[in-house]
């Protein structure tokens, strides 16, 4: 490998691996928003933040930003896609299913990255490659199939929404590999951000929640601070993170494996070291395994 490539290599690993951090941290955050919050209301606040920020780092000059008339509407479906699909159909997955359920899908992830990559994009993923993924979903099905809390219960009809946001992010994420060789990632983010905040307050407003949802932030200094987090860190700082990650990868499925893997891993000792969720011997095992997996994905990103 030649040393461009050992640094690109490390910094999809750096990249990919803060955003995976901060995106394992983002369900505890989201449990004491939904204390004051409608899971509508959460994502209006959520995106309406991260756009202003966008609007601000712009206005300042801190990026370049590189949208055109060429590139707009493929930047927009990256945006439909992460920012307004997939956030829905989490939401309502998990209304309709269970959110044991939706862990499992989104190990899945990687599997229509790459599926969506060899079809699109013409990128190939050898053996390793596959078998870390493999190993990854084994790991994730084992920290969530076998708790106590575990329900498989559901309308089928949460199944289909829940694959389809799992479609839907995994070929975003190929989509902003590709849009990342001409397009600086804060450039992506931006219109994701965009996307998001017209589409999530015009639900906001649609639903009846109106300006409730805002007054809300300024009368209680934690729900404000949870809302910057998700907005400022989650959306803008670890969105850009993840873009470039992509963009610089060799094979973005493995890129989203890594990173999804230690999503799994950070949201799971979450829950058991602050939320005291219930652990077994399978935790363990399954932490054990998908690190395994994130291990021989972080080697071939």
């Amino acid at each position: 490998m030649k040393q461009n490539e050992k640094t690109d290599q490390l910094l999809v690993i750096v990249l990919a691996g803060i955003a995976a951090i901060s995106w394992g941290l983002v369900f505890l955050v989201i449990d004491i928003l939904l204390d004051h919050l409608e899971p509508v209301q959460i994502l209006a606040a959520r995106w309406l933040v991260a756009a202003i920020g966008m609007i601000v780092m712009v206005v300042f000059g801190m990026f370049k930003l590189e949208v055109t008339r060429k590139n707009i509407v493929f930047l927009l479906v990256i945006g439909l896609l992460q920012a307004v699909i997939y956030p829905l159909s989490e939401t309502f997955g998990i209304m309709l299913t269970s959110a044991s359920i939706i862990s499992v899908f989104e190990s899945l992830i990687p599997c229509f990255s790459v599926i969506w990559g060899a079809l699109v994009f013409g990128k190939k993923t050898n053996r390793m490659g596959v078998a870390s993924i493999i190993i990854v979903i084994t790991g994730v099905v084992m920290c969530t199939v076998l708790a106590s809390d575990f329900s498989a219960e559901g309308k089928i009809l949460g199944y289909f929404i829940a694959l389809a946001g799992i479609v839907a992010t995994a070929l975003y994420g190929q989509m902003a590999a590709k849009a990342g060789e001409t397009v600086n990632a804060w450039s992506i983010t931006f219109v994701m951000c965009m996307v998001g905040a017209i589409v999530h307050t015009g639900e906001n407003f649609l639903m009846g929640y109106g300006m409730d949802t805002y007054t809300t932030l300024i009368s209680d200094w934690r729900v404000l601070l949870a809302v910057l987090f998700l907005g400022v860190g989650s959306n803008i700082l670890c969105f850009s993170a993840y873009n470039k990650a992509m963009a610089l990868a060799r094979n973005p499925g493995l890129a989203a494996n890594f990173n999804g893997g230690l999503v799994t891993v950070t949201g799971v000792c979450a829950g058991v070291f602050i939320r005291h969720d219930v652990a077994g011997w399978y935790t363990i095992a399954g932490i054990i395994i998908i690190l395994i997996g994130v291990w021989l994905s972080g080697k071939q990103v």
